[in-house]
């Protein structure tokens, strides 16, 4: 396989019913593409020391998975935007981690890594006897999805990555929003202390990624006096 492509492969359809308990008639978040809805369905798939949920909705190409260490798909987050998306064109599956969503609660920190979640994927892939299916990751998610490309080359149709990095190294990156030492990066983390996250600081952390644009961002009177802060001396990234 060419792994540098995007090989969105059609491939068998994905039969959860078997290999699940299926929670009482409750579906997850829906999204709405030329006028029709998109329902995920919710299912609890026991594998080796845990139980995880596996939302799945969707008809035609993929499968594609997805998943993210701390984000649940019915969230504000772009990984949850992402996978409605995705339901709306192939088989989709969204892999809650442990201690997200309906899945089984998890406190020890060794079974919170990426390095886990990738094991967890593998073993949702057997248990669900899937072939091949194609990772598709937002950020940390992006993260995972290369982890699990890279440790499970043979188990992947294609690989879809969306505003991600391949190792660490962007943090040391001076211009980077994510360095701690970054301008923008402290006046951000003060907001987040301030306000307890929540919409504010996400208008904020949008507002530092655009270098404030008026036209495109609209900031609360609060935030208006932070555009000094916020602006760095020279475009950063």
């Amino acid at each position: 396989m060419n792994r540098r492509a995007l090989v969105l492969a059609a491939t068998a359809g994905v039969v959860i019913a078997k290999e699940s308990r299926v929670l009482p008639a409750e579906s997850r978040p829906v999204a709405e593409r030329d006028g029709s809805k998109v329902e995920f369905q919710s299912h609890i798939i026991d594998i080796s020391d845990t139980s995880l949920e596996v939302l799945e909705a969707g008809h035609g190409p993929g499968p594609f998975v997805c998943t993210h260490p701390y984000f649940d798909a019915t969230g504000p987050h772009p990984g949850g935007d992402l996978t409605q998306s995705l339901a709306s064109i192939g088989k989709t599956l969204y892999i809650c981690p442990r201690g997200t969503g309906r899945s089984a609660p998890e406190s020890r920190p060794e079974k919170l890594t990426i390095s886990q979640l990738v094991d967890d994927l593998e073993a949702i892939r057997r248990k669900l006897k899937i072939e091949r299916w194609v990772p598709v990751g937002h950020s940390t998610g992006g993260f995972t999805a290369l982890e699990f490309a890279v440790r499970h080359p043979d188990a992947i149709s294609g690989l879809m990555l969306i505003c991600t990095a391949p190792s660490y190294r962007f943090l040391e990156n001076p211009a980077s929003l994510y360095n701690p030492e970054n301008s923008v990066h402290k006046t951000l983390a003060s907001i987040q202390m301030e306000t307890h996250g929540g919409e504010e600081w996400r208008r904020a952390w949008l507002a530092g990624i655009f270098i404030i644009r008026p036209p495109l961002i609209a900031l609360r009177p609060s935030q208006k006096s932070r555009r000094r802060e916020l602006r760095p001396s020279k475009m950063k990234s």
